[in-house]
């Protein structure tokens, strides 16, 4: 009986395919059921741009150092502190300036064209007195003998240059002048030595020794006229320098006039139509009151 009922069975399976097959899922549709749900289709595009992204991370070049992060866990929350590095960049420097030595000995000078005492004192840095007075011996006061082609002393400081005479003694030109006795000895120009200098009312000096009296003065100034002389030098450098054919008279202004070789005051005046006793006067603080003078190369007014 039992034969005969499984017999049966297998009929109705055999007779029923379509619903055989339907009660039981095949093992191909066990396998496709996690997939076939959205949830498993996002899952699986998850995972598929996670190794994407990961295969181009590690194919950056490793080679590159990472920065180094100075921000430490503990400093969180903490305002930011930048370190300010120094700039390694060398400064250039600039060489050193030479420090010039102050002069010390007397040194000559030849006046130049256009000179006077007051541009060369300007020129060595002293006072016009100390130009009269370090040539006091040869030319005094008178600066009409301060010409082109004169040569002079330049004395290294402002002061007065001595000519030692037979029976001079420190102690008297030191006061003299209006200083010590210490000021002439020790200045380094004048190379006198303490220990072989003797008594400084008779000191062993050679006559005709010319020392410098650093500070030093001389009771004699400059004259009114020489005053003069410097403003009338100062005026006839700024003034037209002029010839009798580009001014000629009458003339509506005041020139200057450089004279030629062979000229003298009187071919000056009848050059330019004057009397010779107008461009002596007009001249006096230049040239003096002699005609005798002038020399080549020397401005004149010219009225």
């Amino acid at each position: 009986m039992n034969k005969s009922h499984n017999n049966n069975s297998e009929e109705l399976l055999e007779n029923n395919p379509a619903e055989n097959t339907s009660e039981l899922p095949t093992s191909q549709e066990q396998t496709n059921t996690w997939y076939s749900q959205p949830a498993g289709l996002v899952s699986l595009f998850l995972i598929v741009a996670a190794l994407i992204l990961l295969a181009l991370w590690l194919s950056k070049d490793t080679g590159k150092a990472n920065p180094v992060s100075t921000t430490d866990a503990s400093m969180l929350g903490k305002p930011a502190i930048f370190l300010k590095t120094k700039d390694l960049t060398p400064t250039p420097r600039l060489a050193p300036t030479p420090t010039v030595e102050p002069r010390t000995e007397v040194i000559t000078y030849t006046i130049q064209q256009g000179d006077t005492i007051f541009s060369i004192a300007a020129k060595f840095n002293l006072s016009p007195d100390t130009i009269l007075w370090g040539n006091w011996y040869e030319l005094g006061d008178d600066l009409s003998l301060y010409y082109p082609g004169r040569t002079i002393y330049i004395l290294p400081v402002d002061g007065v240059y001595h000519l030692w005479h037979q029976d001079d003694g420190l102690n008297g030109v030191s006061k003299f002048y209006g200083v010590t006795p210490d000021d002439i000895i020790d200045f380094p120009a004048n190379h006198l030595d303490r220990a072989t200098l003797g008594n400084l009312s008779s000191p062993n000096i050679a006559p005709g020794t010319r020392l410098v009296v650093p500070g030093g003065t001389r009771p004699e100034t400059l004259s009114p006229d020489s005053v003069l002389t410097y403003a009338a030098s100062r005026l006839i450098r700024e003034l037209p320098l002029g010839t009798p054919e580009s001014f000629p008279a009458p003339r509506k202004q005041i020139i200057a006039y450089e004279v030629q070789p062979q000229e003298n005051l009187f071919s000056i005046a009848e050059k330019f139509g004057l009397e010779p006793e107008t461009v002596l006067w007009a001249n006096r603080y230049l040239i003096g009151d002699t005609p005798d003078g002038i020399y080549p190369g020397q401005k004149l007014f010219i009225l």
